[in-house]
Protein backbone atom coordinates (compact mmCIF):
# COMPACT_ATOMS: atom_id res chain seq x y z
CA UNK A 1 0.00 0.00 0.00
CA UNK A 2 1.56 3.26 -1.06
CA UNK A 3 0.89 6.72 0.27
CA UNK A 4 0.07 8.10 -3.16
CA UNK A 5 -2.04 6.85 -6.03
CA UNK A 6 0.78 5.56 -8.22
CA UNK A 7 0.31 3.93 -11.57
CA UNK A 8 1.24 0.27 -11.77
CA UNK A 9 4.46 1.16 -13.60
CA UNK A 10 5.57 3.47 -10.80
CA UNK A 11 4.58 0.95 -8.14
CA UNK A 12 6.85 -1.56 -9.88
CA UNK A 13 9.59 1.09 -10.04
CA UNK A 14 9.23 1.73 -6.29
CA UNK A 15 9.48 -2.02 -5.64
CA UNK A 16 12.64 -2.17 -7.78
CA UNK A 17 14.23 0.77 -5.92
CA UNK A 18 13.55 -0.93 -2.57
CA UNK A 19 14.81 -4.34 -3.73
CA UNK A 20 18.49 -4.75 -2.75
CA UNK A 21 18.86 -7.38 -5.49
CA UNK A 22 18.13 -4.81 -8.24
CA UNK A 23 21.09 -2.60 -9.07
CA UNK A 24 20.75 1.16 -9.46
CA UNK A 25 21.41 1.16 -13.20
CA UNK A 26 18.49 -1.22 -13.79
CA UNK A 27 15.92 0.87 -11.94
CA UNK A 28 17.27 4.10 -13.46
CA UNK A 29 16.86 2.58 -16.93
CA UNK A 30 13.33 1.47 -16.02
CA UNK A 31 12.55 4.95 -14.74
CA UNK A 32 13.62 6.49 -18.04
CA UNK A 33 11.71 3.90 -20.07
CA UNK A 34 8.34 4.63 -18.46
CA UNK A 35 6.24 6.46 -21.02
CA UNK A 36 4.62 9.79 -20.35
CA UNK A 37 4.78 13.53 -20.77
CA UNK A 38 7.42 15.39 -18.77
CA UNK A 39 4.86 17.01 -16.45
CA UNK A 40 3.11 13.71 -15.72
CA UNK A 41 6.46 11.99 -15.28
CA UNK A 42 7.63 14.73 -12.90
CA UNK A 43 4.51 14.33 -10.76
CA UNK A 44 4.97 10.57 -10.64
CA UNK A 45 8.66 10.92 -9.77
CA UNK A 46 7.75 13.19 -6.86
CA UNK A 47 5.10 10.71 -5.69
CA UNK A 48 7.79 8.00 -5.67
CA UNK A 49 10.19 10.36 -3.87
CA UNK A 50 7.57 11.26 -1.25
CA UNK A 51 6.84 7.58 -0.66
CA UNK A 52 10.55 6.89 -0.12
CA UNK A 53 10.91 9.97 2.14
CA UNK A 54 8.01 8.71 4.25
CA UNK A 55 9.65 5.33 4.64
CA UNK A 56 12.98 6.97 5.52
CA UNK A 57 11.31 9.02 8.28
CA UNK A 58 9.55 5.93 9.59
CA UNK A 59 12.86 4.04 9.66
CA UNK A 60 14.64 6.92 11.42
CA UNK A 61 12.01 6.85 14.18
CA UNK A 62 12.33 3.09 14.42
CA UNK A 63 16.14 3.38 14.60
CA UNK A 64 15.82 5.85 17.48
CA UNK A 65 13.37 3.55 19.27
CA UNK A 66 15.63 0.53 18.82
CA UNK A 67 18.73 2.50 19.86
CA UNK A 68 16.96 3.59 23.06
CA UNK A 69 15.97 -0.03 23.77
CA UNK A 70 19.61 -1.07 23.23
CA UNK A 71 20.87 1.68 25.59
CA UNK A 72 18.43 0.57 28.30
CA UNK A 73 19.47 -3.06 27.87
CA UNK A 74 23.17 -2.12 27.99
CA UNK A 75 22.57 -0.12 31.19
CA UNK A 76 20.68 -3.06 32.71
CA UNK A 77 23.50 -5.39 31.76
CA UNK A 78 26.08 -3.12 33.42
CA UNK A 79 23.96 -2.81 36.60
CA UNK A 80 23.53 -6.60 36.84
CA UNK A 81 27.24 -7.17 36.22
CA UNK A 82 28.10 -4.52 38.85
CA UNK A 83 25.79 -6.12 41.42
CA UNK A 84 27.30 -9.55 40.75
CA UNK A 85 30.81 -8.16 41.19
CA UNK A 86 29.81 -6.30 44.38
CA UNK A 87 28.28 -9.53 45.75
CA UNK A 88 31.44 -11.48 44.97
CA UNK A 89 33.62 -8.81 46.62
CA UNK A 90 31.34 -8.66 49.67
CA UNK A 91 31.51 -12.46 50.00
CA UNK A 92 35.30 -12.41 49.54
CA UNK A 93 35.06 -14.68 46.49
CA UNK A 94 37.48 -13.54 43.77
CA UNK A 95 37.11 -16.70 41.71
CA UNK A 96 34.70 -19.64 41.48
CA UNK A 97 33.07 -22.00 39.02
CA UNK A 98 29.52 -23.30 38.61
CA UNK A 99 28.17 -26.04 36.37
CA UNK A 100 27.68 -23.48 33.58
CA UNK A 101 30.17 -20.62 34.00
CA UNK A 102 33.48 -19.52 35.49
CA UNK A 103 33.58 -16.27 37.46
CA UNK A 104 36.58 -14.18 38.49
CA UNK A 105 37.44 -10.59 39.28
CA UNK A 106 40.42 -9.48 37.25
CA UNK A 107 42.61 -6.42 37.65
CA UNK A 108 42.46 -4.05 34.67
CA UNK A 109 45.31 -1.93 33.32
CA UNK A 110 45.45 1.40 35.15
CA UNK A 111 43.27 4.20 33.74
CA UNK A 112 44.45 7.79 33.38
CA UNK A 113 42.45 10.30 35.39
CA UNK A 114 43.23 13.95 34.61
CA UNK A 115 42.90 16.05 37.74
CA UNK A 116 43.75 19.45 36.21
CA UNK A 117 43.70 19.76 32.40
CA UNK A 118 45.22 23.23 32.53
CA UNK A 119 48.45 21.80 33.95
CA UNK A 120 48.85 18.97 31.39
CA UNK A 121 51.96 19.73 29.24
CA UNK A 122 51.39 20.54 25.54
CA UNK A 123 53.09 17.34 24.33
CA UNK A 124 50.28 15.26 25.79
CA UNK A 125 47.58 17.02 23.76
CA UNK A 126 46.42 16.00 20.30
CA UNK A 127 44.57 18.01 17.70
CA UNK A 128 42.23 16.82 14.99
CA UNK A 129 43.50 16.57 11.46
CA UNK A 130 43.49 19.96 9.75
CA UNK A 131 40.57 20.48 7.39
CA UNK A 132 39.86 23.26 4.92
CA UNK A 133 37.43 25.86 6.26
CA UNK A 134 35.33 26.02 3.09
CA UNK A 135 33.08 28.79 4.37
CA UNK A 136 36.03 31.12 5.01
CA UNK A 137 37.59 30.11 1.69
CA UNK A 138 34.30 30.79 -0.12
CA UNK A 139 34.13 34.27 1.43
CA UNK A 140 37.71 34.89 0.26
CA UNK A 141 37.01 33.60 -3.26
CA UNK A 142 33.98 35.88 -3.65
CA UNK A 143 36.39 38.84 -3.68
CA UNK A 144 39.64 37.24 -4.92
CA UNK A 145 41.12 34.71 -7.33
CA UNK A 146 43.86 32.24 -6.55
CA UNK A 147 45.59 29.19 -8.00
CA UNK A 148 44.55 26.70 -5.30
CA UNK A 149 40.74 26.97 -5.34
CA UNK A 150 37.81 28.38 -7.30
CA UNK A 151 34.06 28.82 -7.03
CA UNK A 152 32.00 26.55 -9.26
CA UNK A 153 28.32 27.24 -9.88
CA UNK A 154 26.01 24.25 -9.50
CA UNK A 155 22.32 23.56 -9.96
CA UNK A 156 19.89 21.33 -8.15
CA UNK A 157 16.23 20.49 -8.38
CA UNK A 158 13.85 22.05 -5.85
CA UNK A 159 10.33 20.76 -5.29
CA UNK A 160 7.59 22.36 -3.19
Amino acid sequence: MTLYDLTEEYKQLLDMIEDPEVDEETWLDTMEAIEGELHDKADSYVFVMKEIEGKIEMRKKEEKRIAEMRRREEASLERIKGRLQASMEYAGEKKFETDHFKFWIQKNPPSVVVDDEARVPFEYWTTPEPVVDKKALKDFLKENTCDFAHLEPTESLRIK
